[in-house]
């Protein structure tokens, strides 16, 4: 941890402050934050992070000052700062972008600041400014945006699978030990009841039968997996965490490609999971064009890069787990929603409806434990 010290809020980003840390990290030299610009993202979404975007003005140029970057520290709301202090969230972000980020072949955000106390509760990362996001989970995207997303996000598996099978990042919080089953078991049955009344009408009999029977079912559906296909995994490989399209000029990027932010849920699981997960996320439609073929050129990544011994027979079938899997993000986000924030609602009834029919194409439900 550095001698400076960790602003809780983002009115405690000061010119000053900036200088320092980006000092410490190498991208100014002898230049000064003159003045600054605080923008927050996302007010009132429910985020598990405050996030600013800050425009810098300098006394001098220097070439590798950034004139905006993203910062991120702790959440406002208590509820949000109880529930990423409860998965470690923030120490997951943090330690990504430590560890995991510099050599990933998948894009994200370059990291120019990265600070984290012992609590877990007290973090701050500046990051790279990656412009506006030109991709929206609730209208949808062009079957393209995901396919090419879910072919990159194969290589990135693949590349970290060697470390997460033989237990090379303990950084990483691995998605099945017993305390972590045990959390995400909890949310779900703590969010059942409230997400079925919320939204009763978007169950029919069928997947209101699935969502209950799931009920204790989180634990078995977490801890059956082969060590084949464990890896680092993203676990909200969503479009709302997707950059699309030109980009800032990166050392060993393309200018148009896909950048990824958002590493808070980061653990070790089966690289199905992801998988499962965007195509819950995505519209019916789109899901259902690319849905097919998406399985198979995914799988054949993950061999001709390495993963061997990852059987297709196997992975579909755990492909078709994680779609029911999936059920335990839909159904906790519906069941602790803020019904007065419309973005909010309009995500929510997206990503449920979109799972449920998930789940009825690929007889998920079959494959309850």
């Amino acid at each position: 941890m550095s001698q400076l010290s960790i602003p809780a809020h983002l009115k405690d980003l000061t010119p000053e402050w900036l200088t320092e840390a980006l000092k410490g990290g190498g991208f100014i030299q002898n230049a000064s934050v003159t003045s600054i610009n605080i923008k927050e993202i996302g007010a009132g979404t429910g985020l598990m992070s405050a996030i600013a975007r800050i425009r810098l003005e300098y006394d001098k140029l220097e070439p590798n000052a950034p004139l905006s970057l993203i910062a991120k520290v702790q959440a406002e709301a208590p509820e949000n700062l109880m529930v990423a202090l409860t998965f470690g969230f923030y120490k997951r972000e943090v330690d990504f972008f430590r560890y995991a980020a510099p050599i990933s072949c998948l894009r994200t955000p370059l990291s120019y600041y990265l600070d984290i106390d012992d609590s877990g509760q007290n973090f701050v990362m500046l990051l790279e400014d990656l412009g506006e996001s030109t991709v929206d989970q609730v209208k949808g995207a062009p079957a393209e945006i995901s396919y090419r997303a879910l072919m990159e996000l194969a290589k990135f598996h693949a590349q970290f699978a060697p470390k997460a099978q033989n237990n090379e990042m303990d950084w990483l919080i691995d998605s099945a030990s017993d305390d972590y089953v045990a959390l995400n078991s909890g949310i779900y049955q703590a969010s059942l009841e409230p997400a079925l009344n919320n939204f009763s009408s978007h169950f029919n009999p069928k997947t209101r039968k699935v969502a209950e029977d799931l009920y204790d079912k989180i634990p078995p559906l977490m801890q059956k997996r082969s060590k084949e296909g464990l890896t680092l995994i993203h676990g909200d490989y969503r479009l709302d965490n997707m950059f699309m399209g030109k980009l800032p000029p990166r050392k060993g990027f393309p200018e148009s490609g896909l950048a990824v932010v958002d590493w808070q849920i980061c653990c070790i699981a089966e690289c199905g999971f992801d998988l499962a997960y965007h195509m819950c996320s995505v519209d019916i439609d789109t899901r259902r064009k690319i849905e097919e073929q998406a399985l198979k050129d995914y799988h054949k990544t993950l061999v001709e890069k390495g993963m061997e011994g990852y059987s297709f027979e196997y992975f579909k079938e755990q492909y078709r787990r994680y779609i029911l899997f999936s059920l335990l993000y839909a159904i906790s986000v519906s069941g602790n929603l803020n019904l007065a924030n419309q973005r909010g609602v309009d995500l929510a009834k997206t990503f449920l409806d979109r799972t449920l029919v998930a789940i009825e194409d690929n007889n998920s439900g079959d494959l309850m434990p």
